[in-house]
């Protein structure tokens, strides 16, 4: 254990092991988090780190109530919004074919990109929904290359296509 600096979003989790501990009370954000799960002596914790805080353990046996405690701070370093740098060539003929081109970046890491296309009515609303998963070969920066045919798909009259890529960052 000890102070912690950690990107936003990061899912931490504390399993402490313990001797002659009947209670361990974690004190996160003025709160008391209760174990998520409790083995013999191990005390399991577990939250979401959004902003700096400090968090604290005290703890209990038959002999003392709470008498020793430790302290520790975590620091968050702010998360921004993955960048997407994306240019569209549409086929000239039909209009029907399109090459998406770019790069997405983020600070801490991409976890998921995707191309989602959608199928839209005349009073806006999504019909439906399609995700197609694209591949990131690096976390931090990744080339974006996707060939979408819209010929094949059967719109209604008064429905449209709306398309684009979604990048979602380590805490989504």
């Amino acid at each position: 254990l000890s102070d912690l600096q950690l990107p936003e979003g990061t899912v931490l989790e504390w399993k402490v092991t313990t001797n002659y501990t009947d209670e361990l009370n974690f004190i996160w954000k003025d709160s008391i988090l209760h174990p998520s799960s409790q083995k013999e002596n191990v005390f399991s914790y577990a939250t979401t780190v959004r902003e700096d805080n400090n968090y604290k353990m005290w703890f209990k046996n038959n002999t003392s109530n709470y008498a020793d405690s430790l302290t520790y701070n975590i620091a968050v370093i702010k998360d921004r919004t993955p960048d997407l740098q994306v240019i569209q060539k549409v086929d000239s003929v039909l209009g029907q074919q399109v090459v998406l081109a770019g790069q997405v970046s983020d600070d801490h890491g991409i976890a998921r990109l995707d191309f989602v296309y959608e199928v839209v009515n005349a009073q806006q609303q999504v019909q439906k929904t399609i995700k197609v998963d694209l591949p990131i070969n690096n976390k931090l920066l990744a080339p974006i290359n996707y060939y979408f045919d819209a010929g094949g798909i059967q719109l209604k009259e008064g429905e449209f296509l709306r398309y684009y890529i979604q990048a979602c960052d380590n805490d989504a």
